[in-house]
């Protein structure tokens, strides 16, 4: 692949292909790759960010860069788009919802009310049990 990162390039890498967020990335410096073909990024000291590669890597301007580190508070472990999306939303390009991108908007509300249904169900749950040991316990 011509256009695929070289040692020593400026990066934007994701331990996966789809850049979910809630996965590790980094954005550094290429330093090598791994028997495997993946990615070695370093960070600015030196310290390479995960022994075993990352799967994707693009390369990106140091106005990127800047603007990446400083999203990651916002971004990093949480459910939403990729850091492909917000790369692409970065440069100008037109994000592709539902391809590139973990969850689109539709399906994001979707698995917030399926995790507060589980959650329900869980509360209610251990209410019941919580009842009957205390009735157990109480009536024998």
């Amino acid at each position: 692949m011509a256009d695929a990162p070289q040692l020593g390039d400026y990066v934007l890498a994701t331990k996966y292909e789809d850049g979910d967020p809630c996965d590790h990335f980094v954005v550094g410096f290429v330093s090598g790759w791994t028997r495997h073909g993946r990615w070695l990024v370093e960070d600015a000291e030196g310290r390479n960010q995960r022994h075993n590669g990352f799967r994707r890597a693009a390369r990106i301007t140091d106005e990127e860069g800047r603007k990446l580190v400083a999203m990651m508070p916002q971004i990093g472990d949480i459910q939403g788009p990729s850091l492909w999306w917000h790369l692409a939303k970065m440069r100008g390009e037109q994000p592709v919802e539902g391809s590139d991108s973990r969850f689109n908007q539709r399906e994001m509300e979707e698995a917030e009310g399926r995790q507060l249904r589980a959650m329900l169900f869980v509360s209610m749950t251990i209410g019941a049990a919580i009842g009957m040991a205390v009735g157990y316990w109480m009536w024998g």
